[in-house]
């Protein structure tokens, strides 16, 4: 019982620490679910930290359209540009998957909070583990 009870303490803080939705298109989206890839080059566009998670979203160029796959990875390190041949402007992001099935509700939670105008709805409220039940 009490192995349980970790793993949904260690599930609810990855919900919590999420600060991040970036999209990844479906065949680096498929590497990163099935471990080959754990690192990323992205535009510094955004604070990044270690030990924040990102919950990535499938993204098809083809249809122009988001499947409603996600995964959630945990940033484990990060270079910054001009160091070690990363462009500046960009950052290398290594990370971990976690593992939690959302099956798409993420996906669901974020476009009904994307369409409503002036709600009081904070990210933390989606991530919610109560809010990924209803």
């Amino acid at each position: 019982m009490k192995i349980i009870e970790q793993i949904k303490r260690r599930k609810q803080l990855a919900y919590e620490s999420t600060r991040h939705f970036l999209k990844s298109t479906t065949r680096h989206f498929q590497d990163v679910v099935a471990g080959r890839k754990t690192m990323e080059a992205r535009k510094a566009d955004r604070d990044f930290y270690i030990g924040e998670c990102i919950l990535l979203q499938e993204y098809c160029h083809h249809t122009q359209r988001y499947s409603g796959k996600e995964q959630l990875i945990k940033i484990t390190d990060i270079t910054e540009g001009a160091e070690y041949g990363i462009m500046p402007g960009y950052v290398m992001i290594s990370f971990e998957g976690v593992e939690l099935e959302t099956a798409g509700k993420l996906s669901k939670k974020i476009v009904e909070f994307q369409r409503s105008n002036g709600t009081q709805t904070t990210t933390q409220d989606l991530l919610s583990p109560a809010s990924l039940q209803s």
